[in-house]
């Protein structure tokens, strides 16, 4: 999956495979490397989970491309050992963290919570797993990847069907995508999509609490309500919380900035969110099938299917369900028995009985 110019999913490809395994995972990624035509390496971003073997395939492939791990996979093993909401939230807070300053004040909270937890975390290595870290080129800051979720619960449906009754209706779930986006594209009111404009209404918002105080030549020092100071650059599209130069969108106190001479922010937005991206990236057209009895019969080998291996235990169709994901009551309509209070039939006390 990849990630469009409104932060939705993209269809990049999809496979049936044996099995999970390396072999696999290195046969997949080849043949999409070779599609897409990666000379340059540095502007892409592999966003992975704990797949079978998907870590290293990418680190001996793509061995320079920056690869950063789904912050919920390493909370899933910090949780293992380290319980807790509030170290939930600190490791969250590091994760977020856009500077290596504030990435170091966050550290030495953690450290105050919990030194085992602390050095935990100090042994992973921070540019996986923390914005602060992260490079600037590819514009992505993403710390959740759940577009391949997504994508498996759009094709439910089709999961447990035969191979090409299958791959049939994937065919045409993501030829219907792609046409409606592409209509759906022509409705936008802007340069950009409707979560880009989201985000930037969401700063704009912010704005107001910061004052921009004009350097020269599209510079500013910004400064916000909390008696923080930024230096924010029009030019170069960048501002020392780092958070502009990580995803491409106009920060809070670059839309301040912005605001000074009345600008528009969506014209500071990179160029992988403008709907010409959003248009090239929905261009390519699935074109339409006709159905096999119309079909020519051609003098080629028979395909095979590919061999089976059952998996042990019985064949699964919903999705894993993490250790932090809401549980769902087998009865919707009736209350847990926990969080409710007890009293005794005799004398109506309580903590009794």
């Amino acid at each position: 999956m990849g990630v469009d110019a409104n932060s939705g999913m993209f269809p990049l490809a999809y496979a049936y495979v044996e099995i999970e395994s390396n072999s696999a995972w290195l046969w997949f990624l080849e043949l999409l490397s070779g599609d897409l035509n990666i000379t340059n390496i540095h502007g892409y971003v592999f966003t992975t989970n704990k797949q079978k073997g998907l870590i290293d395939v990418v680190d001996a492939l793509f061995s320079h491309a920056e690869h950063n791990h789904c912050l919920k996979h390493p909370y899933g093993n910090f949780y293992l050992e380290h319980r807790g909401l509030a170290l939930k939230h600190q490791m969250k807070a590091i994760g977020r963290a856009t500077t290596v300053p504030w990435f170091d004040v966050e550290m030495r909270k953690m450290l105050e919570f919990s030194k085992p937890a602390h050095d935990w975390l100090a042994e992973k290595d921070p540019r996986h797993w923390s914005r602060a870290y992260f490079k600037t080129d590819p514009k992505c800051d993403m710390l959740m990847n759940n577009l391949c979720e997504a994508f498996n619960h759009s094709i439910m449906d089709a999961r447990d069907k035969p191979v090409l009754t299958m791959l049939e209706r994937i065919r045409l779930y993501i030829m219907l995508l792609m046409a409606g986006r592409r209509v759906f594209c022509e409705k936008w009111h802007g340069q950009v999509g409707p979560r880009i404009r989201k985000i930037l209404e969401k700063n704009k918002g912010k704005a107001q609490w910061c004052i921009p105080k004009a350097t020269g030549q599209n510079r500013f020092e910004v400064m916000h309500h909390i008696g923080r100071n930024f230096a924010v650059d029009l030019n170069t599209h960048s501002c020392s919380c780092h958070a502009w130069d990580l995803n491409g969108i106009p920060c809070l106190h670059a839309c301040a900035a912005i605001s000074w001479f009345h600008g528009n922010p969506e014209d500071f937005c990179d160029a992988v969110y403008k709907k010409e991206a959003y248009l090239r990236a929905y261009e390519p057209m699935i074109m339409p099938m006709t159905s096999q009895d119309q079909w020519m019969k051609i003098n080629l080998p028979r395909l095979l299917p590919p061999k089976y291996h059952k998996q042990p235990g019985r064949p699964k169709k919903t999705r894993k369900q993490a250790f932090d994901d809401p549980k769902q009551p087998a009865n919707p309509y009736k209350l847990p028995r926990y969080d409710v209070l007890l009293k005794c039939g005799n004398c109506r006390g309580e903590g009794h009985n």
